[in-house]
């Protein structure tokens, strides 16, 4: 269900979680927001329509920064 709901939708963003994954696997533009735990390199979502931001910590990405990497992909 979670799969369809995705794909209606018109992007996804999310922290290091499943629901990321399986959007990004829909082909939905997915963006993860990832804190100082989480490694880039090892878990960002994989995908022609995926990317990810990362800082130090999460309340460092404003909302307009995420909806702006969204619209990029």
């Amino acid at each position: 269900q979670l799969a369809c709901l995705f794909a209606r939708s018109g992007g996804v963003v999310g922290n290091d979680t499943g629901p990321v994954f399986l959007a990004a696997r829909a082909g939905v533009p997915t963006l993860m927001v990832m804190g100082r735990d989480t490694n880039p390199d090892m878990s960002a979502p994989v995908g022609a329509r995926a990317g990810w931001i990362h800082r130090e910590s999460i309340t460092e990405i404003s909302p307009d920064e995420a909806l702006a990497a969204v619209d990029r992909l």
